[in-house]
């Protein structure tokens, strides 16, 4: 039974990473992910200290990592 359960558990890993590359990826396809989040208002000092505080900032491997961070 633990076999059973440990060799499930193992292979759905695979289509939950793939799924959340995803929608790490499609979130970001639409450009910067400031301009969904924040009005067209907002100034360029909003934007900036916005991707500051959310990691926007940071290269989309670090960004990935985080995410992933967050998700566990």
């Amino acid at each position: 039974m633990f076999r059973f359960l440990r060799r499930r558990i193992y292979t759905s890993l695979i289509p939950l990473f793939v799924v959340l590359l995803g929608v790490f990826f499609l979130a970001r396809l639409t450009g910067d992910p400031t301009s969904l989040y924040l009005p067209e208002s907002a100034t360029q000092a909003q934007r900036e200290a916005f991707r500051a505080t959310n990691g926007f900032d940071q290269p989309v491997l670090t960004q990935l990592l985080d995410y992933f961070k967050g998700v566990v």
